[in-house]
């Protein structure tokens, strides 16, 4: 084990681990060979200790067999341990606020965007099937990665993600192409479902916009009769805009009279 640690240090001297990846509690890594090739690892979490795999011979058949982990394992490991105890903590934004101007600047289209650029023109088609299936039941932001549960017609549900770190995006999943680190048509489903319904929110909102200001900046109606609420459209002030990763749609009046049927302009 000693040297098999002094040769993972050296592959890390001469930075042959070139992609250190987290990915919803694994770990995934790259390490370049002599031959000009990759070794592909990947550590998953389990309860009776970490299980690393790797595209090398040794390294598929190590299991949780700590002694028979090979270089490319110990070297991506020390690295992600590294990494982790020496990562500088981002500083506070206070709530800072992004305004979402139109729906391909969203978070998610971007990403969509750059998935379109790098996943094969064959695996793009095949998730339309699941997009038109509605097999995309959830999805959800973890960092820079974004996640989703994928549950296609007469097979069982995957967890599926793509981790966008720099220009080029990382895809993941829990089906056999996944676990290869390949594309496959369930993380690229769930990014291109998360462009759309975050660019639906965004229209949606700016559409509410535009009929509360027209209401807004409607002639006044007649007065109401003697003890009456009044029901007239208020002056309010409208901003969308994102905190964290949440898309927040703020109302603010000014004239004093209650806000009616808000939901309904969001329908």
């Amino acid at each position: 084990m000693a040297s098999q640690r002094a040769a993972a240090d050296e592959l890390r001297n001469e930075k042959r681990v070139v992609d250190i990846r987290r990915l919803l509690g694994r770990i995934e890594g790259d390490v370049s060979l002599d031959n000009g090739g990759i070794a592909r690892v990947t550590i998953r979490p389990a309860s009776s200790g970490p299980i690393p795999i790797c595209t090398c011979a040794i390294g598929r058949s190590a299991g949780s067999d700590a002694k028979a982990w090979c270089v490319h394992i110990v070297a991506v490991m020390s690295a992600a341990a590294d990494a982790a105890s020496t990562r500088k903590k981002k500083p506070r934004t206070n709530g800072a606020r992004t305004a979402i101007k139109k729906p391909s600047e969203t978070p998610e289209a971007v990403l969509a965007a750059a998935v379109r650029r790098f996943a094969p023109s064959a695996v793009w088609s095949r998730s339309s099937d699941l997009i038109r299936a509605k097999a995309v039941r959830t999805w959800r932001w973890q960092g820079r990665a974004l996640g989703g549960e994928v549950r296609p017609v007469k097979e069982a549900s995957v967890s599926a993600w793509v981790l966008l770190d720099g220009p080029v995006p990382h895809p993941g999943c829990t089906c056999p192409a996944g676990e290869r680190g390949q594309w496959c048509p369930h993380s690229v489903a769930v990014a291109r479902v998360a462009a759309m319904e975050a660019a639906e929110i965004v229209q949606d909102a700016d559409d509410a916009k535009s009929r509360v200001q027209r209401q807004a900046a409607s002639p006044d109606p007649a007065p109401p009769a003697s003890g009456t609420p009044g029901t007239g459209p208020a002056a309010l002030r409208f901003q969308i805009f994102r905190k964290g990763r949440d898309l927040v749609i703020e109302v603010q009046e000014t004239g004093g009279a209650a806000i009616r049927d808000f939901g309904a302009m969001l329908r």
